[in-house]
């Protein structure tokens, strides 16, 4: 009986010793060295960037030829989802800046704020408004512009 006692003791020392050895070999692994460049941690959620373009044609009553003509035109766009929320969850401040691109003459886009520093553990939301007569052969959805998005 003493020799199988003294066999299970030696056995569960020699596993101490294992488990303490790792725990000071990963210790040592660890290496800490210098970034060439900042990493960030930042959520961006997009709307659904949908816009709908209505325009309001005008004529006036010509007394002289007795026949309506063009008046001025009105248009609008309505949003829907016209939003980029971006979260900064680093653990420095980050500078946001957006652009809209036009793919369609005469169509501008513009974000109530286009640069904005966000400070860390804060969200922001940028919106967009469209403005600019779309042609009338356009009937269905199509893309009007493109958004960049830089962080740095």
């Amino acid at each position: 009986m003493k020799k199988r006692i003294l066999f299970v003791l030696i056995l569960v020392g020699c596993l101490f010793i294992n488990v303490s050895a790792a725990i000071k070999d990963e210790s040592v692994d660890v290496i800490v060295g210098e970034v060439d460049s900042p990493v960030y941690a930042v959520d961006i959620t997009w709307g659904k960037m949908e816009f709908i373009y209505t325009e309001q044609v005008n004529y006036v009553w010509n007394n002289d030829s007795h026949t309506y003509e063009l008046g001025t035109s009105t248009f609008n766009w309505v949003a829907k989802d016209n939003y980029v929320d971006v979260n900064n969850k680093s653990f420095t401040k980050i500078n946001v800046e957006l652009e809209y691109v036009s793919l369609k003459n005469n169509i501008n886009g513009v974000f109530d704020v286009s640069n904005k520093e966000i400070a860390s553990n804060t969200n922001n939301r940028f919106t967009l408004t469209l403005n600019g007569k779309l042609d009338n052969s356009i009937l269905n959805y199509t893309k009007v512009g493109s958004i960049n998005l830089k962080i740095s």
